[in-house]
């Protein structure tokens, strides 16, 4: 697919049980992409198939943060309900020194799981 530039098409065939290994592929060969745009869109591919399809927002974050795209970065943030793993996202972003507005970061601190 790569070859016949349709990429895209990937996600008729991916699942819950081969969509970590597609992905850990497809974020490898980006680095071997022949021009910036194909690079991008590989790793917005990526991003899509944790965020959209999988709702692993950490793994999505990870891929945001190297995409660079702080829309992105913002709405994985924002999506997730959970909130260990709410707080697991703050601290990849503290990390790498990306800041958020007041009105992003709502998270709640719950003393039982701290």
């Amino acid at each position: 697919m790569i070859e016949v530039e349709s990429l895209n098409e990937i996600k008729n065939f991916i699942n819950e049980n081969n969509y970590k290994k597609i992905c850990l592929y497809l974020l490898s060969i980006s680095n071997y992409s022949a021009d910036t745009d194909e690079y991008r869109s590989t790793l917005e591919l990526v991003y899509n198939i944790y965020f959209e399809k999988f709702h692993k927002y950490i793994d999505a974050m990870r891929v945001a943060i190297k995409i660079g795209n702080p829309l992105y970065i913002k709405q994985t943030f924002i999506k997730c309900e959970d909130p260990v793993t709410k707080k697991q996202l703050a601290f990849i972003l503290s990390n790498e020194g990306i800041f958020l507005d007041e009105e992003d970061t709502s998270i709640k601190l719950d003393t039982d799981t701290l």
